[in-house]
């Protein structure tokens, strides 16, 4: 694929703590391209509720910024916040939807972006920026079962709202990027042009690990053997089994790397409980950077999540950096199989998860193992997911017919799997 304008709609601000798909996906296209990442919509008044936005991210509101390689941000800014009281009646959000539109396509022209390619995650925090910038392709990104309930009590209505947006990504879109298997397998009744690519890891930060953020106090805490949870904490983790592990194995550490952002009071009495525990540490979130750094730190990393609809279509990030840092990997019977089984110890039950975590322990600590694992990781980096989809566009655009619209409506027709 020759140099291209690529405009990415995320679901996040670029300079978020945790970076995901999205972030990976954009600093890996800018590599040998220039991107336009366009965060989601915000207000001062949105960025003083909610407490997963920062200051920094405030400052960027209505800004274009580089941000590095041939990437730059743009942060669309809602002039007028919707929780005013006569939002509804003078239609705030469609003046708020030219303005960002405007905003758009004055920053494009700046960028010299003509006829880009319009790359969308998918979100329900973004406006459908379809045919605003004359694109010349169109790429979904659906790399989570969003028609899923994401908590206990989502409401149908909510549901119905975020299958109608997927809809409407399914029809506008070129080309169909998604994670796992079973997303494929749903998505090719959807759409003519599904493709199979997998999350992926930044290996290179596994290589150049900083160990500066690993205070000799943090190493006194840590009483081998550690047992390690990266990820956020919320509705779909398993809190009744992280605490029947600390409770049956007081000699082990069990190290929690992950944002807390629960919202269920069941779960929420769990993980106070969990917290209090002397052989629990919980760090919070880690920034990317940090997170080779910790995975050193532990003996064996656990998945330990609830078998919900959502992570049966799942293809966790996770999974590739515990194989990056060279790691055992115990998880819960998700209900869908792994990529690598050989290399992944599943448990259907707790005391069976507490048995595989022995096993686990046990394992010859040679170089063999270790090394295997890194190496399927260094084959299923950022970079190599990148050039994998880049082909498939280019490939695809080399075939694209005329009439795009008209084609929009031809008989769907499956497309097979490509591997990772």
């Amino acid at each position: 694929m020759s140099r291209r304008n690529i405009v990415l709609i995320a679901n996040e601000p670029w300079e978020h703590f945790t970076w995901r798909r999205r972030h990976h996906t954009a600093w890996a296209l800018a590599k040998d391209n220039k991107v336009l990442f366009v965060e989601p919509p915000a207000s001062v008044s949105s960025h003083l509720r909610d407490g997963n936005l920062s200051w920094r991210q405030l400052r960027n509101l209505g800004r274009l910024k580089h941000q590095g390689r041939g990437l730059y941000s743009f942060s669309p800014f809602k002039l007028l916040p919707l929780s005013l009281p006569f939002s509804e009646r003078l239609d705030l959000d469609a003046l708020n939807k030219k303005l960002i539109f405007s905003q758009l396509k004055r920053y494009a022209r700046r960028l010299e972006m003509e006829r880009p390619v319009l790359w969308v995650f998918f979100s329900d925090r973004q406006y459908e920026y379809y045919g605003l910038l004359d694109e010349v392709f169109t790429v979904g990104d659906i790399y989570d079962k969003f028609t899923a309930p994401t908590w206990e009590g989502m409401p149908s209505e909510s549901v119905e709202r975020l299958r109608q947006k997927q809809e409407t990504l399914l029809r506008r879109a070129d080309v169909v990027f998604t994670v796992s298997q079973a997303l494929f397998d749903e998505l090719s009744e959807m759409h003519r042009n599904v493709y199979l690519v997998p999350n992926g890891v930044d290996y290179e930060s596994f290589e150049n690990c900083d160990l500066s953020s690993l205070t000799p106090a943090l190493h006194s805490r840590l009483k081998k053997p550690v047992i390690g949870f990266l990820g956020m904490m919320h509705y779909i983790v398993d809190f009744e089994l992280l605490d029947h592990i600390a409770e049956r194995r007081p000699e082990w550490t069990l190290l929690l790397m992950g944002k807390d952002n629960i919202h269920c009071a069941a779960d929420r009495k769990v993980f106070n409980r969990l917290k209090a525990r002397k052989n629990v540490v919980w760090r919070g979130e880690l920034g990317r950077k940090n997170i080779p750094a910790f995975l050193k730190l532990v003996d064996v990393c656990i998945i330990p999540k609830k078998r919900l609809e959502l992570n049966r279509y799942a293809n966790f990030l996770k999974v590739w950096e515990y194989l990056a840092a060279g790691k055992p990997i115990v998880s819960v019977d998700v209900g869908t199989p792994f990529e690598y089984p050989e290399l992944i110890r599943v448990a259907a039950s707790k005391e069976a998860f507490l048995e595989n975590i022995e096993k686990a322990l046990e394992e010859d600590r040679g170089e063999g193992l270790s090394e295997r694992r890194r190496n399927i990781a260094k084959d299923n980096s950022w970079r190599s997911r990148v050039k994998l989809m880049l082909g498939i566009i280019d490939g695809e655009m080399q075939t694209l017919p005329g009439d795009r619209e008209a084609n929009k409506d031809e008989p769907l027709a499956k497309v097979q799997p490509m591997s990772p």
